[in-house]
């Protein structure tokens, strides 16, 4: 018997019921039953295709869910696409729907191991009879968006449990949702959000970016929940568990502070760092305490900086609280975010399932208490085979339980089951997670880790490293195929189509990857620089015409980039009118030329944010002062001159390496003119920049016209 909600969420479920539309939501219970020939036409406005299913009724009033024949390759990576039917194989057998996004769809495992393999794995031992996981997970979905129609068209697989697995990407969705639409209004409490966000008010927006998210899970939970009672459905939510501990959260700067102010933080963090590095932790928190005390505690980098240092002194419980705050801190799981279920998130969905008496799984807790003794993260919020099995074991639990009325006894023991992950499959999930944690600026410690790891896994991906060791300082990487990586050598039984759509999608993000490049070369062979960078590196400045001003030199995570309004890359791959320097340091690194003695001036032009804002700084060339610069107009320009000599360090054989320091930041807090601070709001977001950049160029005799 299904239990009844309390009165509070009795009045919840009245209240959202008619957005579901129920009319809607009965003509799917109808074609279930037989009684609507037109469901899947008619019915939510799904049509007959689902992400890469074409859904199709049948003659005994079931339904089929087959493959279409034409698909996007990027469909390879975002599903888990097999065919379907309301028909069950055994009359015995349970069939249980995953909803979810990446976590959920075992990101790095693209293979034939999975969280919805595993579970159905242990599920049949658990039970003594078969069970079915129908995988509808999809990467980067949105709940509302792609998640609750998933769900609608799922019922017509008839499925006994329906396991919800969501909200790792509500928080860097909100921004692209709220700017989707003119008013905002579609979303609870859009409307002041984006208000305040177009008036450049950064402290409420900040406020607002997290009541905003927070509500809208709640109503995601509860028109969840909603919409499998109507169909009579039970539900368990699965609370996603996050990596605080070890993935570097992307928030560099505060948002909310003013120039002076923010110029002092950013002294204290260099200094921080610097007294880390040393391993001096008194004078490393000394600094943090000062650079938190500016920043009031709303700043990733100095709660996750200041975390990692005490964990590093042995005082776990202290770090472990200051971890969870940093990913909720600043605009950081909003802006320019990665997929992210901070506590506070986690909280909520625990009441929410509370107030509708809705089983849940409590991955956090679980995480918390296990002693697996290995990393249960391969990032920042995909699990690794170890984290798999905390999860299914929990998952199990709950299930007996909830829905098949099973009681577990306290001292149950892991379901054991005949599934594993594959070596090939666990090696190149490991190598998923290196090049994952690179794109995204994590550590080069933890980015080797994991290449090692994959690796001495699976050694048979030697070619697979050296293929990529041989593209990733080169400009035209966009030329390369799955065809031309078979052609190398690498088949399928190394590199399965799944894989290569990834590791293409990450080749074509085309950046100058020297220390990745590196990286491996330590792990193949224990060189660094050999011939293959000057095969891939040659001639590319001439190529370019001197022209840095490229996504490849400048979006490198090095203090430039393009404007971050949204989430992480969002757009990356269109060029923008000018990069904008992002941290109080920038670096541009590129394939040496000054040896050649071709290039004698190093041309920029640049523009302030705001006409009132003051831009200044120092332009070094491999370390050595090429001048000071003043910014007094929009588009000022300056010609540099070169070094005639390098200077001793070896690297500049490979690499030469532009470096500005600025003199401060220029953020909405500094902008007294309402009009000009909405407009940097619209053009470059909330965060504070030092300038905007429109050319890099290398030149080779001074110029009397402008480029």
């Amino acid at each position: 018997m299904e239990t009844l909600p309390s009165r509070q969420a009795a009045a919840h479920l009245l209240n959202v019921a008619s957005e579901l539309g129920s009319s809607d939501v009965q003509r799917l219970v109808d074609g279930l039953r037989g009684d609507d020939k037109e469901l899947i036409d008619r019915s939510l406005a799904l049509g007959s295709r689902v992400g890469p299913w074409q859904i199709g009724k049948l003659q005994d009033g079931t339904f089929e869910w087959a493959l279409r024949e034409q698909t996007q390759p990027v469909d390879d990576i975002k599903y888990r696409a097999r065919p379907y039917k309301t028909h069950r194989n055994k009359a015995t057998e349970k069939r249980l729907l995953l909803i979810g996004e990446s976590a959920a769809g075992s990101w790095g495992y693209f293979g034939e191991y999975s969280l919805a393999s595993l579970l159905e794995d242990r599920m049949q031992h658990a039970l003594g009879y078969p069970c079915e996981v129908v995988d509808l997970s999809c990467v980067n979905a949105n709940w509302r968006e792609n998640c609750l129609p998933m769900i609608k068209a799922g019922m017509t697989l008839d499925p006994d449990l329906v396991l919800v697995y969501c909200g790792n990407n509500e928080a860097r969705w909100l921004m692209p949702l709220l700017l989707s639409q003119s008013s905002g209004s579609h979303i609870i409490g859009g409307f002041d959000l984006k208000w305040n966000m177009l008036k450049g008010d950064v402290k409420a927006m900040m406020r607002a970016s997290k009541d905003v998210y927070l509500k809208s899970l709640e109503k995601n939970v509860a028109d969840t929940v909603t919409l499998c009672r109507k169909f009579s459905k039970p539900v368990i939510f699965v609370v996603p568990p996050y990596n605080s501990t070890s993935w570097q959260p992307p928030e560099r700067v505060p948002v909310h502070l003013t120039s002076v102010k923010l110029q002092s933080w950013s002294d204290f963090i260099s200094k921080a760092e610097q007294f880390d590095a040393e391993s001096d932790y008194t004078k490393a928190m000394a600094m943090l305490e000062r650079a938190i005390e500016l920043d009031e505690g709303e700043c990733q980098r100095s709660q996750f900086l200041m975390a990692s240092i005490l964990q590093k002194c042995g005082n776990e419980d202290k770090a472990n609280k200051l971890f969870e705050k940093a990913a909720f801190s600043g605009m950081g799981a909003f802006v320019g975010a990665v997929p992210s279920f901070p506590g506070e998130a986690a909280a909520l969905l625990r009441e929410t399932c509370d107030a509708f008496q809705v089983p849940y799984v409590d991955l956090p807790r679980a995480f918390k208490d296990s002693h697996a003794g290995e990393d249960l993260f391969i990032d920042y919020c995909h699990l690794s085979e170890a984290g798999f099995e905390v999860a299914v074991d929990e998952v199990i639990k709950v299930c007996l339980e909830s829905v098949f009325d099973i009681r577990v006894s306290p001292d149950h023991n892991q379901v054991e089951g005949e599934f594993a992950a594959p070596v090939t499959e666990r090696g190149l999930a490991y190598l998923c997670a290196a090049l994952h944690g690179y794109q995204n600026g994590q550590s080069e410690g933890e980015v080797f880790k994991w290449a090692e790891r994959g690796l001495n896994v699976a050694p048979q991906l030697i070619p697979l490293y050296q293929f990529l060791r041989e593209v990733l300082c080169s400009y035209h990487r966009e030329w390369i195929t799955i065809d031309y990586l078979r052609s190398y050598g690498i088949s399928e039984s190394i590199l399965p189509r799944r894989y290569a759509v990834f590791i293409l999608k990450f080749i074509y993000h085309a950046r100058f990857d020297v220390s990745l490049y590196n990286m491996l070369g330590d792990l193949i062979d224990g060189v660094q620089f050999d011939s293959s960078y000057n095969s891939q590196t040659d001639g590319v400045i001439s190529y370019l015409d001197g022209n840095l001003k490229n996504l490849f030199f400048l979006d490198r995570g090095l203090g430039f980039g393009l404007p971050q309004k949204e989430m992480s890359r969002r757009g990356w791959e269109r060029i923008g009118n000018g990069f904008v320097a992002n941290e109080p340091t920038g670096v541009i690194s590129f394939p040496a030329c000054t040896s050649s003695l071709e290039w004698k001036y190093l041309f920029l032009r640049i523009s302030p944010p705001v006409p009132s804002a003051e831009v200044k700084g120092s332009v070094y060339w491999n370390g050595q002062l090429l001048g000071e610069i003043q910014v007094n107009t929009a588009f000022d320009e300056f010609q540099l001159k070169i070094p005639d000599s390098v200077t001793d360090d070896s690297l500049c054989c490979y690499v030469d390496e532009i470096k500005i320091d600025w003199s401060h930041l220029t953020g909405p807090l500094d902008i007294e003119d309402s009009t000009w601070r909405e407009y940097y709001v619209k053009e470059y977001g909330p965060y504070p920049i030092a300038a905007i950049i429109h050319a890099v160029r290398l030149i080779k005799e001074p110029l009397t016209v402008s480029l």
